[in-house]
């Protein structure tokens, strides 16, 4: 898993399309049919390529165009606090 949901953001699909909601902002963040896609994949996936290479074979989309796309959508929602980094390993007091 490349990336997850927080707790406090939902995910509302219809027709391909998808709605994220971050219900501590009260804020909301649509995305097309490849956001959608590239949501799922980075759930399931470990790398970015693995992700890129997977839409870019089901879409008429050029590589170079897609790889950009893919690295502006992934650090808007990092920075809207929509996606984060699964944790590894928790630290606890001893």
């Amino acid at each position: 898993m490349l990336f997850k949901l927080p707790e406090h953001v939902l995910m509302t699909e219809l027709d391909g399309e998808a709605v994220l909601l971050d219900l501590e902002k009260s804020h909301y963040f649509g995305l097309n049919e490849i956001g959608t896609d590239i949501i799922h994949l980075m759930q399931s996936m470990d790398s970015a390529e693995k992700i890129v290479d997977d839409i870019h074979a089901r879409y008429d989309v050029e590589r170079n165009t897609l790889q950009s796309d893919y690295d502006r959508l992934i650090t808007e929602l990092l920075d809207e606090g929509l996606i984060v980094k699964p944790n590894c390993a928790r630290l606890t007091n001893l």
